[in-house]
């Protein structure tokens, strides 16, 4: 604004700033401090408009712009100081992260490591433990995460998530043990979940996602390393991996043992073709060949009646339009899509074709001298003059 009026300072037009003009409220007016800037280089504020009156020296106007290049060096040396910290601290944590996981390589932990009570848990049921394993990683990844927070430190052991998913699983809460997690009870409530299966596999689900005291709570210790919790996280990992192959080879399995249940499958891929039935695929396939077949059959006929129907007018210097004709195309293909009639279209070519050889025996032409006289008098410029003259 203010190098405009310095640039142009008889044009009245960069004197008046319109106060209503939403860039002008964003950028200068809205801003804390703007209005008393202008104000102090000679600006008025006069309802609806802003306007620099015509005694306003300009020096004033030099002295403002040079003070807003130094705000604005300052602000960039603000900007550039704020991103070069923000960056050593993202390669600070990455460096702190990286050693943390080094140091979680060298006391990775195994199932071995455990006590026979809690390696109960390992030995669950795939898609009771895969539940289990899950929530597990999920509460040790937001430790990890944010290892000086104690709000990720307390887990609630009552909720019916924990007490469905991870609480009612054998060994589970003697594993969280041995991971640092310890018992913080309130009066009144219970250590154990009543509904615990047993190491033979016994217990009710029901049972322990009701009876569980309200105010059970598991909270890891504060001398637990961050890199212990990276140690169990490589093992879970390890695990969460071996439970989804495991389900991937059953899925197959039971996907085998089903074709081979229907019908013994065919030696070769020839076999399969020549077999009555053939597959489902290749029955899709046959029925897909045979609509694109049929499809390009009906454009073929729909574009030799259109050719025939020109031909025709021609003869009878009827003149014609392109646009009719792809009209016509148009309509005989949505009447065949609606209805999949291909003989209707054989019956129209037909017709089309003998009203063609009665134009012919009538007008005594040839379709060939016709359509060569129509393209030259298309080419002809002189023949073209004439005829709009004569129209």
């Amino acid at each position: 604004i203010l190098s405009g009026i310095l640039e142009h300072p008889d044009d009245s037009k960069f004197r008046h700033l319109k106060k209503r003009s939403q860039i002008f409220q964003k950028n200068v007016w809205g801003v804390v401090g703007a209005p008393e800037f202008l104000v102090s280089l000679g600006f008025v504020d006069d309802g609806d408009w802003v306007y620099l009156p015509d005694g306003v020296p300009f020096q004033e106007l030099q002295d403002g712009i040079t003070a807003l290049s130094i705000v604005d060096l300052h602000a960039m040396r603000d900007l550039e100081q704020r991103v070069l910290e923000n960056h050593e601290r993202e390669q600070a944590a990455q460096r702190a992260t990286e050693l943390q996981l080094s140091a979680a390589q060298t006391i990775r932990k195994t199932v071995s490591d455990f006590s026979p009570q809690a390696q109960l848990f390992f030995h669950s049921g795939d898609r009771v433990l895969l539940a289990a394993v899950k929530l597990l990683k999920e509460i040790l990844g937001r430790v990890a995460l944010f290892p000086e927070d104690p709000r990720y430190r307390r887990i609630n052991a009552a909720s019916q998530r924990f007490s469905q998913s991870l609480g009612c699983v054998p060994g589970a809460l003697e594993l969280m043990q041995e991971l640092g997690f310890s018992f913080d009870t309130t009066e009144g409530s219970q250590k154990t979940c009543p509904g615990t299966p047993s190491a033979d596999g016994g217990g009710d689900q029901a049972s322990c996602s009701a009876d569980c005291g309200s105010s059970l709570y598991l909270v890891l210790k504060p001398e637990v390393d961050v890199v212990q919790v990276r140690a169990a996280l490589l093992l879970l990992d390890d695990l969460e991996s071996e439970i989804a192959a495991r389900e991937f080879e059953a899925q197959k399995e039971a996907v085998r043992t089903a074709r081979q249940k229907g019908r013994p499958r065919p030696s070769s891929s020839k076999d399969k073709q020549r077999e009555p039935g053939g597959s489902p695929d290749l029955a899709r396939q046959q029925q897909w060949q045979s609509a694109n077949e049929l499809n390009l059959t009906a454009s073929q006929l729909v574009s030799d009646i259109t050719a025939l129907m020109e031909l025709n007018w021609l003869l009878e210097d009827s003149g014609g339009f392109v646009a009719t004709f792809r009209k016509e195309q148009k309509r005989l293909l949505q009447k065949f899509k609606e209805d999949g009639n291909i003989g209707h279209l054989h019956e129209l070519k037909e017709q089309w074709e003998r009203k063609l050889e009665e134009t012919k025996i009538r007008t005594g032409k040839s379709a060939v001298s016709t359509i060569f006289q129509t393209r030259q008098h298309d080419t002809d410029p002189a023949a073209g003059r004439s005829s709009s003259q004569a129209s």
